[in-house]
């Protein structure tokens, strides 16, 4: 588990933040006030993902508080190739990425979700990936999606 990165993603340590897994085809959701990661509570061979934003209550659209990063599942858009770079990108597995962008403010959920759809249009990253509900893969954690195993490298 990169700890570093999601320091960096929540500094402030307000509402909960989320690191949901996936095992089997079964989704699994831990929650954590601290921000720190539990990779001991994490079965070997989950695929391990991460809020972007944090809530005041359940990772509901409604509970979002303001953030200062905009975000995309950037799929097969290599992240170099863009007008707009990104903050930070990471490849989640053999030519796909995923990458966010950090605003100098923290802004509403609401308009922070209206912007990030723009954006998630204008790039052509995946459609589905602009909410603010929305998870990404950790860097640092394994790709189990396929079947060599990618590691996902910022």
């Amino acid at each position: 588990m990169n700890q570093e990165f999601l320091n960096r993603i929540w500094p402030d340590g307000k509402g909960s933040t989320y690191i949901p897994y996936m095992l089997n085809g079964t989704w699994y959701e831990q929650s954590s006030k601290d921000i720190q990661a539990k990779p001991e509570n994490i079965p070997e061979g989950a695929d391990i993902y991460f809020s972007i934003l944090s809530f005041d209550g359940a990772r509901r659209k409604e509970n979002a508080l303001p953030g200062n990063w905009l975000w995309a599942d950037l799929d097969e858009v290599n992240p170099y190739e863009i007008d707009l770079q990104p903050t930070i990108a990471w490849q989640s597995s053999t030519g796909r990425y995923q990458a966010l962008w950090e605003l100098n403010e923290y802004v509403d959920s609401e308009v922070l979700e209206k912007v990030n759809q723009k954006l998630t249009y204008k790039i052509g990253a995946d459609k589905g990936g602009w909410s603010v509900t929305k998870v990404l893969r950790i860097p640092g954690t394994n790709n189990y999606k396929y079947e060599d195993t990618p590691k996902v490298r910022l």
